[in-house]
């Protein structure tokens, strides 16, 4: 979808029904991407377009946040080392973070180890991206998160199976990562999934059973101060099955959008309360969105969601 997406966040008492409209749209379409906000802007990283398929996959392209809902023009920066699509991706502070996914190089595409790691400039430019330490496996399709200074890697397909591994990486004082750490692994292998974040981890949907069956399960894992997790254990489910969703955390409540239901694209977006145990509150829907999407990429920014591209 050529179209990039914005809702304001609702306060838990408002009633349902946000608004969509559109901001600024993309140079193009795309899907498998991701979308991060840092220091006022938002960044489109990789992805497959609608005009050059995979061989646009090493675009990266930013917008300055300017006003409530507000998009300024998308501005071309220096393009990624190799092409990727269906990776994770996160932002700290100042640091953007691209994990895993498909790497298209040589007019060839593999499931990869490799992680990037860039840094805006004042002008919210990223600067050169750098390659970090590899993760545990070559994994697409999965998510990531982070808190306190630390990533987190989650699920994802290795090639040959689903995979349950949860990895860690801590961040330094120059936005390098640390080795990889494994951690207490997912209780079933979950690619086309959603990670989410606020002191306890949150994984949400996708495909299970070796992909076979979509899946409405969420789990969480509370982050001790040492980055380490605690066993995962399931919270309040979502209210349908659905893959290759988005998700995003604000104001206490975790917001997922679109997804792959089984049979179609959904537009529902639903929210639930993060609860003061960090359970999970019954899941609300709170709008729609004006097209049934999924692939597409999700970010908060100055009150907003903003959903960005997709299927």
């Amino acid at each position: 979808m050529r179209g990039i997406l914005i809702a304001v966040l609702l306060a838990w008492s408002a009633p349902a029904g946000a608004q969509f409209s559109e901001t600024t749209p993309l140079p193009d379409g795309y899907a498998g991407h991701a979308l991060l906000s840092a220091a006022g802007h938002l960044y489109k990283l990789g992805g497959m377009s609608v005009t050059n398929g995979v061989y646009d996959s090493r675009r990266v392209q930013f917008a300055r946040v300017e006003g409530p809902g507000r998009l300024g023009p998308w501005v071309e920066s220096d393009p990624l080392p190799v092409g990727i699509y269906f990776h994770g991706a996160v932002a700290v502070g100042t640091n953007l973070y691209i994990l895993g996914g498909y790497n298209f190089e040589n007019d060839e595409a593999l499931a990869s180890r490799r992680v990037y790691h860039a840094t805006v400039g004042a002008d919210g430019r990223p600067g050169e991206w750098r390659r970090g330490p590899d993760l545990p496996e070559a994994v697409f399709f999965m998510s990531a998160a982070h808190w306190n200074g630390t990533i987190y890697a989650t699920g994802g397909f290795n090639g040959e199976t689903l995979t349950r591994g949860v990895y860690s990486a801590r961040i330094g004082a120059d936005g390098s990562l640390s080795a990889w750490t494994s951690l207490a692994g997912l209780p079933e292998g979950v690619y086309t999934h959603a990670a989410v974040s606020d002191g306890t981890l949150y994984v949400l949907g996708g495909a299970v059973n070796g992909g076979s069956e979509i899946f409405n399960g969420v789990y969480m894992a509370a982050i001790a101060a040492d980055g380490s997790l605690s066993p995962w254990t399931p919270t309040t489910p979502l209210p349908y099955p659905v893959s290759n969703h988005a998700a995003s955390f604000a104001n206490g409540r975790i917001y997922v959008s679109g997804g792959w239901t089984g049979d179609s694209q959904t537009d529902a977006v639903v929210a639930s309360l993060v609860l003061a145990d960090k359970t999970l509150g019954e899941w609300q829907s709170v709008g729609t969105m004006p097209r049934r999407l999924y692939t597409h990429a999700s970010a908060v920014a100055d009150g907003y969601l903003f959903i960005a591209g997709g299927i």
